[in-house]
């Protein structure tokens, strides 16, 4: 479902495609706007229709599955607010423990981006902050020079200026829009998504304490990967900011997946309303965002440009271009790795 971006723009975003029911639902996914979602529901469609006994069928093409039986196309992508996206895929690739991001394109950041470099931030690339991040976004937006497809603007993705979609959803209605669009296609018993917080915490341990752990130890200790994965779900709103890293710099270095999957599921059920923790994403753009000299953040506005006009997006929100300076009720950062969390 998904590609590398690297220097030609607007290609098109392969598309999943299941025809079902007179209907060939084909989805356009655009990283960092619910992808990862779509992909689980795409998963649990399929199960689905095979305990009903419905046998799907995967045309090769349009013009052969036309020939086949008549069906409705129903197209389809999801878009999200393009400066909570840039943020999203910071934190995702570069802030949060990913040896893979760190190497392909931390390394390119700090090599290119950042004055006086040590040897441990060349050679690792762990380290890449937003500012830095966010001055490679406009100079490979700007040069077509090492672009990822999870950095780049919406609109040059899924070819929007040249297909025609019959419905985009938002991210931020992600639930409500999804239930629309399994109802518009009939899809039996096949409902809206459920809360997958529990996943996404079982999926980012297992990346951190399983697959990349040996690779992450020659950057930084435990300890600050999973301070930097626990301050990641403070960002995304998944555990409330209120709920401090549950382990010591000592217990970090041999805890077990489960133990601390364990640990955050119970700070995940301790984490209070869903608004709360909403309000945790607003907090944590405005943070970041202030980090970033105006004429740059007006430089990302203009990079964006097309996803406000065709998405129906605010150009100049109060979390990223606040009338007065932004000023936080607490001592907590949700980027500064020296801290946990002060109280309120």
């Amino acid at each position: 479902m998904f590609h590398q971006i690297t220097a030609t723009p607007r290609e098109v975003t392969v598309e999943a495609h299941w025809p079902v029911m007179n209907v060939s639902m084909k989805y356009c996914p655009i990283m960092k706007t619910g992808s990862t979602t779509w992909r689980r529901v795409i998963s649990d469609v399929r199960e689905r229709l095979k305990t009903l006994g419905i046998t799907q069928k995967h045309p090769h093409s349009d013009k052969e599955h036309n020939q086949s039986e008549e069906t409705e196309d129903v197209r389809f992508l999801f878009v999200r607010e393009p400066y909570s996206r840039l943020l999203s895929a910071y934190v995702d690739k570069l802030f949060s423990p990913n040896t893979m991001y760190w190497g392909r394109t931390g390394q390119y950041i700090i090599r290119n981006f950042r004055s006086n470099p040590s040897e441990p931030s060349l050679r690792c690339g762990h380290d890449v902050t937003f500012p830095e991040f966010v001055r490679y976004v406009i100079h490979s937006q700007k040069t077509l020079q090492h672009r990822d497809g999870h950095f780049v603007p919406s609109h040059d993705h899924c070819d929007v200026c040249n297909v025609t979609y019959n419905y985009i959803g938002h991210l931020e209605t992600l639930g409500e829009d999804m239930a629309f669009l399994l109802n518009v296609t009939q899809l039996p018993g096949v409902h809206g998504p459920q809360s997958y917080d529990s996943l996404t915490i079982a999926s980012n341990t297992g990346w951190v304490l399983r697959r990349m752990k040996e690779k992450i130890r020659t950057c930084m200790t435990m300890y600050e990967a999973c301070l930097r994965l626990w301050k990641k779900w403070h960002i995304r709103g998944i555990i409330s900011k209120t709920e401090p890293l549950p382990v010591t710099a000592e217990e970090a270095e041999t805890i077990s997946l489960e133990d601390f999957v364990h640990l955050a599921i119970q700070a995940l059920n301790r984490s209070g309303s869903k608004e709360d923790r909403r309000r945790q994403k607003t907090e944590a753009l405005t943070e970041a965002f202030a980090s970033i000299p105006y004429e740059e953040r007006l430089q990302v506005e203009d990079m964006l440009t097309l996803d406000f006009a065709l998405f129906g997006f605010e150009a100049t929100p109060e979390s990223v271009f606040p009338s007065v300076p932004a000023q936080r009720h607490d001592n907590y950062s949700y980027f500064d790795l020296s801290q946990a969390y002060n109280g309120m």
